[in-house]
């Protein structure tokens, strides 16, 4: 998933940009200083002193935006390595006292500890579902602190997005239909504020279909259904659910072949 920069500078944008150079892609500010200068090389009639310095400039804006993403990709795996004692920090305490820690104390509100939560839940959910409910709860209530000076508006609509689907998920499978299609209610509407991803789009409108059918809203569930059809083919995918576990593997591959179809 990819964050667009909106009009913010310096570090507030390395995360946009580390997500956009993962992608094959600047930011859009930066793009638009590339065709800038290369049309300002295109235009300068061929001369070899005229293209030096905008071949400089155009080096330039690459090299600063990949510095941004290397330093993007130390705090990314920093706090990954902290998200296990972050973790082991939480894991003893009873869940409501775990939501008031992760609420109220900035150790806890980290895109590392989220990305921890989430994926535990994919590794437990089809075994534990008790658990595995309560580890989206965390994960949503850390998507919910994160702060946007730091993570973006967009991406974090993103990060809450992914934990209401799963928490959607896990009520489905505790047989709190109505709380999850609330969930995934919401979940639709944060990814409309977010990226945009159409993977992410089409797993959520899978799982709100699974949910209405239960709910005997047929009509709903197969307009959902329809909406994910369509998503999965857009991307190359042949549609349907993984198990959770599955999922990451699966997102990988998918925006590998949305790359490369650029």
């Amino acid at each position: 998933m990819s964050t667009v920069a909106k009009g913010q500078g310096g570090e507030r944008n390395s995360w946009a940009r580390f997500d956009h150079l993962l992608a094959s892609k600047l930011t859009e500010r930066d793009r638009r200083e590339v065709v800038r200068h290369l049309l300002h090389r295109g235009e300068s009639s061929g001369a070899a002193e005229s293209a030096a310095p905008g071949c400089s400039e155009y080096d330039e804006v690459f090299a600063r935006a990949v510095k941004s993403m290397d330093a993007a990709r130390r705090q990314l795996a920093e706090e990954k390595r902290q998200a296990n004692a972050q973790w082991a920090a939480l894991e003893g305490h009873p869940q409501a006292r775990r939501l008031v820690m992760i609420r109220n104390d900035s150790r806890f509100q980290s895109w590392g500890l989220f990305y921890c939560l989430l994926e535990r839940y994919r590794e437990i959910a089809p075994s534990l579902p008790e658990e595995a409910l309560e580890t989206a709860e965390m994960a949503l209530a850390v998507a919910e602190s994160l702060d946007p000076a730091r993570y973006g508006e967009e991406r974090i609509a993103d990060f809450r997005a992914q934990a209401l689907a799963a928490l959607g998920e896990a009520r489905q499978q505790t047989a709190d239909l109505d709380g999850a299609r609330q969930a995934l209610e919401s979940a639709r509407e944060c990814l409309e504020s977010g990226s945009g991803d159409p993977l992410e789009k089409a797993d959520v409108e899978s799982l709100r279909a699974k949910v209405l059918h239960h709910l005997g809203d047929d009509g709903e569930a197969e307009r959902s259904e329809r909406r994910a059809r369509i998503l999965y083919h857009r991307i190359g995918q042949s549609g349907g659910r993984d198990e959770p576990r599955q999922r990451e593997p699966r997102r990988a591959g998918a925006r590998r072949q949305q790359r490369q179809a650029r």
